[in-house]
Parts: C-alpha cells; sequence; structure tokens
C-alpha cells in the first residue's frame, strides 16, 4: 500500500462533486495558498475511485440531513465547516 496526501479545491460551496480513491480520508481542512477552500486527503494510490461530494456550511447554518462532518476551519471572517453528503 502506497499512500500519499492529496488536495482538493472546494469550487463550489454549495455541492463540490469529487472522483475520489475509495480509502480517501480528510486529514485537514483550509485554505491554500490563493485563499481556496481546501480539503487534503490522505489515500492509497492503488484502490478503485469512487463519487463523493461535499458541502460548506457557515456557522449558524442549516446542515443537510444525514451528512457527515469532515472539518472545519476558520478563515479571516468566517468558520466554514465541510460535511460529506450522503452518496
Amino acid at each position: 500500500m502506497k499512500r500519499i496526501v492529496i488536495k482538493e479545491v472546494m469550487e463550489n460551496y454549495n455541492r463540490t462533486d469529487l472522483i475520489l480513491p475509495t480509502r480517501a480520508k480528510v486529514v485537514h481542512v483550509g485554505q491554500d495558498l490563493d485563499k481556496k477552500l481546501c480539503l487534503w486527503f490522505e489515500t492509497d494510490v492503488a484502490t478503485p475511485t469512487v463519487p463523493a461530494s461535499f458541502t460548506v456550511v457557515a456557522t449558524g447554518g442549516w446542515v443537510p440531513d444525514k451528512a457527515v462532518h469532515v472539518g472545519s476551519t476558520v478563515t479571516a471572517c468566517y468558520v466554514w465547516h465541510i460535511y460529506q453528503l450522503p452518496a
């Protein structure tokens, strides 16, 4: 098993659809050097890929039903909470 860390940008805060290795695990949520909200995953590159969808919720915002919290981050003005949406 070869583990690596990959970065994915949250292009759309309402819903970002990604194709990830099946064993991808969120290890960090934050902004990159370009101030874009990103997810960093640890994963095994040899596993098959599956679709995964994420959404961003501001503090005080509504959390979608059955969504699973994967991390939060503080930016200049907000605290963003990232949830993985059910398949």
